[in-house]
């Protein structure tokens, strides 16, 4: 993964959202990395809750790629969130 991803542009971190962003109407879940290099997990706090997240987990030990770390947790919150069924 390391070989193909290449650095976050300050774009992506702080171009403004446009004038509908989803994040204030679709819910959302959120799972940090919390020694994340990419997004900071204080960044990624803030927008969680920002967003209004129905659910938020912070796994310690973990950089961004933690749905390749960690998994388990990873899938756990995604069957949490199917599990609603929320309509968009």
């Amino acid at each position: 993964m390391a070989a193909t991803q290449r650095p976050a542009a300050r774009e992506a971190l702080f171009a403004p959202s446009g004038e509908r962003p989803l994040w204030r109407e679709v819910p959302s879940w959120f799972v940090i990395g919390a020694e994340d290099r990419i997004v900071p997990a204080g960044l990624q706090r803030f927008m969680a809750e920002r967003a209004g997240a129905r659910h938020t987990l912070e796994l310690s030990g973990t950089s961004h790629a933690l749905s390749v770390s960690r998994p388990q947790e990873t899938a756990n919150v995604i069957r949490e969130a199917a599990a609603l069924r929320v309509p968009v």
